[in-house]
């Protein structure tokens, strides 16, 4: 299924189908006619998804990974300098494009990444992880924690497409699928395909009222 967020100039569509992680390319080609693509993500998602993922965009563009440790530790500033390095050894320019592939710490990083770097470019949010697909990965906030408090530097930027593919959360351990943490495993569950469809039918519901709040407010 598809919705379409509705801020004039900065509207973006968000897909939600099983199995559209491996039409990625597909999809993004119809908001991005750039070359380049740089995904972020971390050790544990790109583990299951990131080699998959990428392998489909070199279909159509030239792409490259940074790859950062899982957990809230690293959305922080002291994250950011090898972030931007990585952009810059991969000639990532403002026509280019950043893909987060990852729960709500990759999205808010990799968001205020392309939010900053060269000043602004274009990204996608692929969220693996229940929060980040009823909540974080829609909406526009972008932002890195200090040590003083979460989520303290950020801004509101919003990414060009959202990709959400409810068949990730296979991954996810029971107790996180039911509580929406980020940390992914192998773990075998049998009710998780029952829940995989119960998350796909909320994370419409949520994002309606999402819908519904931006009219009001724009």
């Amino acid at each position: 299924m598809k919705m379409t967020v509705d801020l004039k100039e900065h509207s973006y569509p968000i897909y939600i189908e099983r199995g559209i992680l491996k039409e990625a390319a597909e999809r993004i080609a119809e908001v991005y006619r750039g070359s380049k693509i740089m995904i972020i993500s971390d050790d544990r998602v790109y583990s299951y998804y990131g080699e998959a993922l990428k392998k489909n965009l070199s279909e159509k563009y030239e792409c490259t990974e940074t790859v950062i440790p899982h957990g809230e530790p690293s959305k922080a500033f002291e994250t950011l300098p090898g972030v931007y390095s990585s952009l810059l050894e991969a000639k990532i320019s403002r026509t280019d494009l950043i893909v987060a592939l990852g729960g709500g710490v990759v999205g808010d990083l990799a968001g205020f990444v392309a939010a900053t770097f060269l000043r602004g470019i274009k990204f996608v949010q692929i969220p693996t992880s229940i929060l980040a697909q009823v909540d974080s990965s829609v909406g526009g906030k972008v932002a890195v924690d200090l040590p003083q408090g979460k989520n303290l530097v950020g801004a509101f930027y919003q990414p060009k497409m959202v990709l959400i593919d409810p068949d990730v959360l296979e991954t996810l351990p029971e107790r996180y699928v039911m509580d929406g943490d980020e940390v992914h495993s192998g773990v075998d569950q049998a009710n998780v395909k029952v829940k995989i469809l119960q998350v796909a039918g909320y994370v419409w519901q949520t994002l309606q009222a999402v819908r519904e709040k931006q009219e009001c407010c724009f």
